[in-house]
């Protein structure tokens, strides 16, 4: 998956493409 896991990390931490 090209979008990263913001179930494993933090929605801070990462930037969430389906917010």
């Amino acid at each position: 998956a090209l979008y990263p896991y913001q179930s494993q990390y933090s929605n801070l931490h990462s930037f969430r493409p389906f917010v």
